[in-house]
């Protein structure tokens, strides 16, 4: 049926197969021969209008008609069929590692059969880009579209699984063949693939207050696959922190830190995220660095600022050095779990050194970790003994001077004989006795100490005194020493001195119950301890047969000593004897009645009486001698 095509070719005209003519149908569909022979004639289609198969050739017989010698004319109909187009094509899809997106990526696909050019259809032009069908996948991802008319198409895919990049348009073109089949099927040899949408991670590992990147966490990346984990794969942060993980499958992920940077707490935190193949996903996890307060205490609470510290790893090497200060002293960044060692290098002015490390473990928890460390103050004791008996002494007054001369501390000596002195800084010192416990000389010397910066006390912290020494030596003119004489002893306010006997020595002593010191011809009074001062020496008895000497005075000083003893002679001037009158020349006579015989065993008798006395009260009270 030419009148359905705007376009006209030639049909030609045979007989005997020799060509007689050839015609192109008009715009009804009709062709015209001109006048013609009789006889058989062929007529074949050589060329159809566009769209349409050749119609088949037809034959064509002019007969003259009954009686009369006429031409008839015949008219024939031929009839083209159209010839259509079939687009079959294949699609696949990119299978995952991970997740189960083929199986059903294909029930989701859509695609469009578009024209590339404009196309001429029965008088209406479409225009490029036009929609001429729209097909789904079978269940075994194929797909076909078919169309009447040639020309330039291209396949589109509309839709498909979100998990998928929709594929690029597949070109394809349709020609119309005269000798071709009614329909043409064209297949894309390629199939149609997609591609899994694939994104970037960017991981950035920070400090929670600072902001800086932090370098060597681990992280592990993970999905579920069938309820159950599969690991992606581990991954370090580098120098800046980061970490950038490429080309993931569209799809859910997990991340979690296995290993948090040296000296941060871990971040438990399991991110969930999701890639989705349109943009860059960036991450910041921040972590909180460890924090160690060490506090460095005295006899209190109270905080000591100027320690000289440093904290040790378990490998031995120095960490942290620092100073201590007015508040706890923060270290950020130990390692968790890790054992460290705090050590005292040097101890605030004033305190000993702590000799004892400290060691301790870093929590894993995030609390903060609070390590106490204490000093005891420098403490220096001066010692005061006796030199003959190394008895302490209590009641001497000692004076201590730092480098420079200027008197830092005045105290008096304790019942331990001690002062003790606390807090002096680092540095040399001297020390000297101002006045000597009672009955003691004065030591002269100065003596020396030096703290050094741990608060160790070396030097001459020990010292004696001598007790003060009285030697009374009681004699005849002559100097022949003369036992038996009795003396008491008073100070300036006139009260009596007491006594104790020691080996060889009188002991002054306030509860003592001797009153009165005997001379001893084998030897000379001895007192010891009497404080300084000015005293009466008085002879209450004279030894037998001789005067009573005069009172003495003495005065001990503060070089009064055992070393330097004060020394003191009384000597005595024998009795009067009975003497013959020269003038008279008259003898004395006995009185009446008494007898020369008799008045000299009577003073006999006084006298033995008298010897017998004086040795009692001697040996009572004189001092033991030395053996």
């Amino acid at each position: 049926n030419k009148n359905e095509s705007p376009q006209w070719e030639p049909i030609c005209l045979y007989k005997k197969g020799e060509l007689i003519d050839t015609m192109t149908t008009t715009n009804d569909g009709a062709i015209h021969t001109k006048e013609l022979p009789l006889g058989k004639y062929e007529l074949i289609e050589t060329s159809t209008p566009v769209g349409y198969m050749p119609a088949d050739p037809i034959t064509v017989e002019l007969t003259p008609g009954a009686q009369d010698i006429r031409v008839i004319s015949k008219t024939q109909r031929i009839v083209d069929e159209k010839q259509s187009f079939e687009f079959n094509f294949i699609k696949t899809f990119e299978e995952s590692s991970w997740f189960q997106y083929h199986d059903i990526a294909g029930r989701e696909t859509r695609f469009g059969l578009f024209t590339r050019h404009p196309l001429i259809i029965n008088d209406v032009t479409l225009p490029a880009d036009s929609c001429l069908d729209i097909t789904e996948l079978d269940e075994h991802f194929t797909g076909s579209f078919t169309t009447d008319f040639a020309g330039e198409y291209y396949i589109k895919e509309l839709t498909t699984h979100e998990a998928y990049s929709l594929a690029d348009d597949v070109e394809i073109t349709a020609f119309y063949k005269p000798e071709g089949q009614q329909k043409e099927t064209i297949h894309l040899i390629e199939p149609i693939k997609n591609k899994i949408k694939r994104g970037d991670l960017n991981i950035l590992k920070v400090d929670s207050e600072t902001g800086a990147g932090l370098a060597g966490a681990t992280f592990k990346l993970y999905t579920i696959k069938d309820q159950s984990p599969v690991d992606i794969g581990l991954f370090t942060t580098d120098q800046e922190g980061k970490i950038s993980v490429h080309n993931l499958e569209y799809g859910q992920y997990f991340l979690t830190e296995l290993n948090p940077p040296d000296g941060y707490y871990p971040n438990d935190n399991v991110t969930e995220l999701s890639i989705d193949g349109i943009q860059e996903l960036m991450l910041e996890i921040a972590n909180l660095a460890t924090i160690t307060e060490v506090r460095k205490t005295g006899d209190s609470t109270d905080l000591l600022a100027g320690a000289e510290l440093l904290i040790k790893d378990s490998e031995g090497e120095i960490v942290s050095r620092f100073t201590s200060g007015a508040e706890p002293h923060t270290i950020r960044g130990l390692i968790a779990g890790e054992i460290y060692t705090l050590v005292e290098e040097t101890p605030p002015a004033g305190y000993k050194r702590n000799p004892d490390p400290v060691t301790f473990t870093v929590s894993e928890d995030g609390s903060v970790n609070q390590i106490n460390i204490s000093n005891q103050q420098t403490e220096v004791v001066i010692t005061k003994r006796d030199a003959m008996t190394d008895e302490p002494l209590a009641g001497a007054e000692i004076e201590i001077y730092d480098s420079s001369g200027t008197l830092i501390y005045k105290g008096i000596t304790d019942h331990n004989g001690q002062i003790k002195v606390n807090g002096l800084i680092p540095g040399a010192y001297s020390y000297c006795e101002v006045q000597p416990p009672l009955g003691y000389a004065q030591n002269p010397s100065i003596f020396s100490f030096v703290i050094d910066s741990f608060g160790q006390t070396t030097g001459e912290l020990d010292f004696t005194n001598e007790p003060t020494e009285l030697i009374i030596k009681k004699t005849t003119e002559d100097g022949q020493l003369l036992a038996d004489a009795h003396f008491k002893i008073v100070n300036e306010t006139g009260q009596s001195v007491t006594f104790r006997t020691e080996e060889g020595f009188y002991a002054v002593d306030r509860q003592g119950d001797i009153h009165t010191l005997i001379s001893d011809n084998q030897d000379l009074i001895c007192i010891r301890y009497l404080p300084q001062g000015t005293y009466k020496i008085t002879e209450v008895q004279a030894p037998a047969g001789y005067e009573v000497g005069d009172p003495t005075t003495v005065v001990i000083t503060s070089s009064t000593s055992t070393s330097n003893p004060q020394h003191i002679s009384i000597s005595n001037r024998p009795l009067p004897t009975l003497a013959k009158s020269t003038n008279s020349g008259i003898q004395n006579l006995p009185r009446t009645g008494e007898s020369r015989t008799t008045i000299m065993l009577s003073l006999c008798l006084i006298g033995c009486a008298g010897i017998l006395f004086g040795t009692f009260r001697q040996k009572r009270h004189r001092p033991k001698k030395k053996s």
